[in-house]
């Protein structure tokens, strides 16, 4: 259910990408703090929400204080609700500043300003395992793409990827939940 959400964020944003640029330029700080914001405040909500469960449960509550220690709980919430943002935001973060620093040691040759700080949005919002399909899936665009203008106009040319960002991601979530997931090394990805 969770991707639903997902892909309507990212449409949003395509939205925002294609029929204003200026206003996407003006809003991607605001978004990327408020999306972090909503991922990890939808994970307290998990917890606590496992927390009154298990409480109401007369079986479970045994796995709770004063049966159980509280790091019992709370080590099986961080796993089941914590580490899979927690990895996307390490990627995101990781992305961030290597991208940066590339694009500086480069001239602003690679990445527009927001660029840098949308491909960080996308890795967070697409979230772990779906990133390493999105990576896949930019990569491949990239390169088509590339190969594709470069036979068109037979000369060297370089493509941007600023119009790739979001689509590769929506490609990847769908492919992610109507597809891989039947697969058992896909799921065993999944935390």
């Amino acid at each position: 259910m969770y991707w639903y959400f997902q892909i309507a964020f990212l449409l949003i944003l395509e939205g925002a990408q294609i029929i204003k640029r200026s206003f996407l330029v003006k809003i991607i700080k605001p978004v990327y703090w408020f999306s972090m914001a909503a991922i990890f405040g939808y994970s307290v909500y998990l917890t606590y929400a496992q927390y009154i469960l298990w409480n109401n449960q007369p079986l479970s509550k045994y796995l709770l204080p004063p049966d159980t220690s509280i790091f019992y709980f709370i080590g099986y919430s961080l796993w089941r609700f914590w580490a899979a943002n927690f990895i996307a935001l390490i990627f995101a973060i990781l992305f961030f500043f290597v991208a940066k620093k590339l694009n500086k040691k480069f001239s602003e040759r690679f990445f527009e300003n927001e660029e840098i700080l949308l491909g960080s949005l996308i890795i967070f919002v697409c979230g772990y395992p779906i990133f390493i399909i999105y990576f896949i899936l930019l990569l491949a665009s990239f390169l088509f793409a590339n190969i594709l203008i470069t036979s068109i106009k037979k000369e060297a040319h370089r493509v941007s990827l600023y119009y790739f960002w979001i689509p590769a991601a929506l490609i990847a979530i769908i492919i992610s939940e109507l597809w891989l997931i039947h697969f058992p090394g896909w799921s065993r990805l999944i935390i």
